[in-house]
């Protein structure tokens, strides 16, 4: 029942960065429709916004916020999108 709530929030926060995908765009692509390189770039950093909320909100069911979470969540989040060869989930010294 959330999902649809969850893939709403996803693209709306994800819009904030630049990014151009809608929520049909995201269902379709995760129902193996082919888009561009630049669309699927697009779509993938909303996918991975999804899957931080969930590892989020999972985790913060089972306890406190740490600092592996907040790595987790930014390697997640990171993860084949823009970004990706910054270190994700590394916090710099």
């Amino acid at each position: 029942m959330l999902s649809p709530l969850t893939n709403r929030e996803a693209v709306l926060s994800s819009k904030i960065e630049g990014t151009q995908a809608t929520v049909d765009e995201v269902l379709e692509y995760e129902a193996g429709m082919e888009f561009d390189e630049h669309k699927v770039h697009d779509i993938q950093e909303v996918v991975n916004y999804r899957k931080t909320l969930t590892l989020a909100s999972e985790a913060i069911a089972k306890g406190p916020i740490t600092l592996w979470l907040i790595r987790q969540m930014h390697s997640t989040l990171m993860n084949t999108v823009r970004g990706e060869r910054k270190s994700p989930g590394a916090i710099p010294r």
